[in-house]
């Protein structure tokens, strides 16, 4: 067979690494990289947006919780949320392009990371994938994201940028979460 064209193309992708007379080879799982949750496109994302799993680092070590509350315990990734857990606002008062807000509201939504990318990942290529197992999978998680519970989790994001709030707007509507997340225009002086 042919070479492909690009790394995208090809049905299995390995990366190769040499060290101290060792070789490793990967199969690459992922394809595109995986903190592009797919709910930005390239014309609309900030310059110095947050990173979409920095921010959902930043929710976790705050004691954020998957189902959307929050403990002072500290984070909790298995999902189960003890009597010490309680309802959570997320108030980003310079929220930019909204990263940390949407990524809250995509963990309160129990939406899986992935589940929004265009794209395939690049292990629905190999030919070794069960589909039916997949797609199994994948529906489970389609079913299991649900809107929060309005008195259990709010979000509130401000900034000053009128172009930063289109954006973040935007990504809001792109992720689903727009009726979740509210968001100002004024100076953090100003924001209450």
């Amino acid at each position: 067979p042919e070479r492909p064209g690009s790394y995208a193309e090809a049905d299995v992708s390995f990366f190769v690494a040499c060290h101290d007379g060792g070789v490793k080879i990967y199969r690459d799982m992922a394809g595109a990289s995986l903190h592009k949750r797919g709910y930005r496109d390239a014309s609309a994302i900030h310059k110095s947006a947050l990173n979409e799993c920095v921010a959902a680092a930043l929710l976790f070590s705050a004691g954020f919780r998957p189902d959307g509350t929050f403990s002072r315990d500290g984070p909790d990734l298995d999902g189960h949320s003890p009597a010490a857990a309680s309802p959570v606002t997320v108030i980003d008062p310079m929220c930019g392009s909204g990263t940390l807000l949407i990524e809250a509201a995509l963990l309160a939504s129990q939406a899986a990371p992935g589940l929004l990318r265009p794209e395939p990942f690049a292990f629905e290529r190999w030919h070794d994938l069960d589909p039916r197992f997949y797609a199994d999978l994948r529906d489970a998680a389609i079913t299991r994201r649900r809107p929060p519970p309005r008195h259990a989790f709010r979000a509130l994001g401000n900034d000053l940028h009128p172009g930063a709030l289109r954006l973040a707007k935007h990504a809001a509507h792109a992720a689903g979460v727009a009726d979740i997340v509210a968001f100002s225009h004024a100076d953090i002086a100003e924001f209450a």
